[in-house]
């Protein structure tokens, strides 16, 4: 299935570009139409902290207003797929100024999608990570 994998992977490069790239201001715009309406992360300790695609997207433009991205180096993902349900795991390595603070983590990301009426939905973005250093 390598035109659904690279669709999948064109989602989770529009996504990583919006976060990156943009201000603020449009990283929202950027990334809902990626998310499916009932979109969930998962944070590091298992707790949901977004729940609904507004919040998902939201959750990107919180993070940019906030840190300062100094580095960021994202693996290319591993993507498995069955029928209408994929997954698809992401290694990273990012070093970010939060409130003062340096610090350097590695993480995975794990994200479910859905295909719906066609498209490849985020249904579902587990966050992995830890600092290093």
């Amino acid at each position: 299935m390598p035109d659904d994998r690279s669709a999948i992977r064109a989602v989770i490069q529009s996504i990583n570009d919006a976060w990156q790239t943009g201000p603020p201001e449009s990283v929202v715009a950027r990334i809902r139409p990626h998310l499916a309406a009932d979109a969930v992360v998962i944070g590091p300790d298992l707790t949901r902290v977004a729940l609904g695609g507004d919040a998902v997207a939201q959750s990107y433009a919180d993070f940019v207003a906030s840190a300062t991205v100094i580095e960021s180096v994202l693996d290319a993902p591993e993507i498995d797929i069955s029928a209408d349900v994929a997954a698809a795991t992401m290694a990273w390595r990012m070093r970010y100024e939060y409130e003062g603070v340096e610090t350097t983590e590695l993480g995975v990301d794990t994200y479910v999608f859905a295909r719906r009426a066609g498209r490849w939905l985020v249904t579902w973005r587990r966050l992995e990570s830890h600092a290093v250093g």
